[in-house]
C-alpha cells in the first residue's frame, strides 16, 4: 500500500471517528465518567500507598537501628517488626 494513500486513510479514519465522538459527547461524558467511577478506587489507594510510603520507611530506618542494637540472637527482621505498625496505621 502506497504511504499517502495509507496518510489518507489513518486521517480519514481518525476523522470519522472524532465526528462520532463529537456528535456523541454526552453518552461518551457518561461512559468517561462510569470508568472514573470503576477506577478511583484503584487511585485511591495508589494515593494513600504513595503517601504513606514516606513515613514508613523512617519507621523501618528507626527500627533496623534498633534491632542492630538490640539482642543479636535471630528474632525477626525490621520489616517484620513493622508489619504490625504498618496495618495499624491502615486501619480507620
Amino acid at each position: 500500500m502506497d504511504k499517502s494513500l495509507k496518510n489518507i486513510l489513518i486521517g480519514t479514519g481518525f476523522g470519522v471517528t472524532l465526528f462520532f465522538l463529537l456528535m456523541n459527547l454526552t453518552k461518551v461524558g457518561a461512559f468517561l465518567t462510569a470508568v472514573f467511577k470503576l477506577l478511583q478506587p484503584i487511585f485511591i489507594g495508589a494515593i494513600m500507598a504513595f503517601v504513606l510510603n514516606v513515613p514508613m520507611q523512617h519507621i523501618q530506618r528507626l527500627l533496623q537501628k534498633l534491632y542492630k542494637k538490640s539482642i543479636k540472637r535471630k528474632t525477626r527482621t525490621p520489616r517484620q517488626q513493622a508489619s504490625p505498625l504498618r496495618s495499624y496505621c491502615c486501619l480507620p
